[in-house]
């Protein structure tokens, strides 16, 4: 690694990997200051995809230019728990992917997962097909609808969960450990998740499965 790299300001021995991160932290703060001034009277809504712990005070987040695939659908649900700890309740996957091109069945499942995303976007890169809902045939745009509006009727749960973390920090979105921190069987369980402490989500997230193994913990 160059000094360059390493150095982010070698008179005050800054390192840069220590500060890296907080550009989009200041970004973002001082962007949601701009705003508030121009519109007293309108809510902010600010995306970015750099971060640092505490950032999901003043911007929502988004995990990166994620793969179309079925690796990447499944890795999505830890860095939504991580995120969520770290500070950034308002976070998502680009679901579907958004290098590559995608296909029906993952693009389904993604979507059914995504409907669970606190920030729900479907993404992807120019140089792949198109992937939104109605860009595939009539039965997987229907599946899809479906994940959506099962989104809009929790919608008021999901604002509750948002609310409390805006003033008490609770997570809306948590790995089963955060509710049963003493049971060993919650601890590696990254295939479903919670939103609050009162709704469980498992998704389907292997190609060809038409069902999943749960953990319920004992209580």
């Amino acid at each position: 690694t160059s000094q360059l790299t390493k150095s982010f300001n070698y008179l005050q021995h800054h390192l840069h990997y220590n500060v890296h991160s907080l550009y989009g932290w200041s970004e973002a703060q001082a962007t949601t200051a701009a705003l508030r001034a121009l519109r007293p009277k309108n809510r902010t809504f600010i995306l970015s995809r750099s971060t640092f712990v505490g950032s999901g005070r003043w911007a929502a987040h988004w995990t990166g230019d994620v793969f179309s695939t079925w690796d990447d659908l499944r890795a999505s649900i830890p860095a939504i728990i991580n995120m969520n700890m770290f500070g950034v309740p308002m976070v998502g996957a680009d679901i579907c992917g958004f290098n590559g091109d995608s296909n029906p069945e993952l693009c389904i499942r993604w979507s059914q997962l995504g409907a669970f995303y606190p920030f729900s976007r479907n993404h992807n890169t120019i140089f792949a097909i198109p992937q939104e809902p109605t860009a595939w045939y009539t039965p997987v745009t229907a599946i899809i609808r479906s994940a959506l509006l099962q989104r809009y009727r929790l919608f008021f749960y999901l604002y509750a969960q948002l609310q409390e973390a805006s003033t008490k920090g609770t997570p809306p979105v948590q790995g089963l450990f955060m509710q049963w921190p003493t049971d060993p069987m919650t601890w590696d369980k990254d295939r479903q998740f919670l939103w609050g402490s009162h709704l469980m989500v498992c998704p389907v997230v292997s190609q060809g499965a038409t069902s999943v193994w749960i953990y319920f913990p004992p209580s």
